[in-house]
């Protein structure tokens, strides 16, 4: 399933539900799998989405799109002062 801005009109509880449905095996017997868009970064935790699951888009020169996954980019530490 592919949906442009899937956490516009949803609780991000219900994001977040709807997300792990398609990544259980028990329920997504079939491995179907969900593919959106969102501008809502509070559903990109670890705890529901891998590194290479997640992918960003920007625009390049041209109006062009750029993409790049996250498991691309080198992981952000706290540094002790």
């Amino acid at each position: 399933m592919v949906v442009d801005e899937l956490d516009a009109k949803l609780h991000p509880k219900i994001l977040r539900y709807v997300i792990l449905l398609f990544k259980d095996p028990e329920v997504s017997k079939n491995g179907a799998q969900l593919i959106f868009s969102s501008q809502d970064v509070s559903a990109m935790r670890n705890d529901v989405f891998r590194r290479d699951e997640v992918w960003f888009a920007a625009r390049a020169e041209g109006e062009a799109s750029q993409l790049w996954s996250l498991a691309d980019t080198q992981p952000w530490r706290m540094r002790s002062v």
